[in-house]
C-alpha cells in the first residue's frame, strides 16, 4: 500500500471505517439486547439490591443499639437526644424495608426473564443456578403498611 495507492482509494478506505464502525454498533446492540445479556443484567442489579439490603440491615441495628444504649441513660442524657435517637432508628428500619421490597422486585424480574426468555426445560435449572425459589415469596408492597 504506497501513498498513490492510498491516494486514488480513500473513499474506499472511508467506507470501510464507516461500514466497520456501523458493523460494530450493530453487534452491541445484538448482544445488549439477547436473552443471555437481558438476564446477566437483571442479576447484577439483584446482586446490587443484595448488597443495599445488607448496608441497610447494618444501619437498622446500629441505630438500634444506639437507642438502646441511650434509652439505658435515660436519667442522664436531654431528651432531645432520645428523641432523635428513635427517629433515627425508626428511619433506618423504613429504609431496611424499602431495601427489602426492592430486592423483592430485582428478584421477580430474574424470575420474570426466566420465564419469558428461556425455555420451560431450562427453568428449573435458571431458578437453581441463581438461589430463586419457583414462586416469588410475596407482594413486594402493599399499601396497608404490612409490607
Amino acid at each position: 500500500m504506497d501513498p498513490d495507492w492510498l491516494l486514488r482509494h480513500w473513499a474506499l478506505l472511508a467506507a470501510a471505517a464507516v461500514a466497520a464502525a456501523a458493523l460494530f454498533a450493530v453487534l452491541v446492540r445484538v448482544w445488549s439486547g439477547s436473552r443471555a445479556a437481558r438476564l446477566k443484567r437483571a442479576l447484577r442489579q439483584r446482586r446490587r439490591k443484595e448488597s443495599e439490603l445488607e448496608r441497610a440491615a447494618r444501619s437498622a441495628r446500629r441505630a438500634d443499639r444506639s437507642l438502646r444504649r441511650l434509652e439505658g441513660k435515660v436519667g442522664k442524657i436531654p431528651p432531645k437526644r432520645l428523641t432523635e435517637a428513635e427517629g433515627h432508628a425508626q428511619d433506618a428500619r423504613r429504609l431496611y424495608e424499602i431495601a427489602a421490597d426492592q430486592l423483592l422486585v430485582a428478584e421477580n424480574h430474574v424470575r420474570k426473564i426466566i420465564v419469558e426468555e428461556f425455555p420451560p426445560g431450562q427453568h428449573d435449572a435458571l431458578r437453581g443456578r441463581h438461589r430463586l425459589s419457583d414462586v416469588p415469596r410475596k407482594a413486594a408492597f402493599s399499601f396497608d403498611g404490612s409490607s
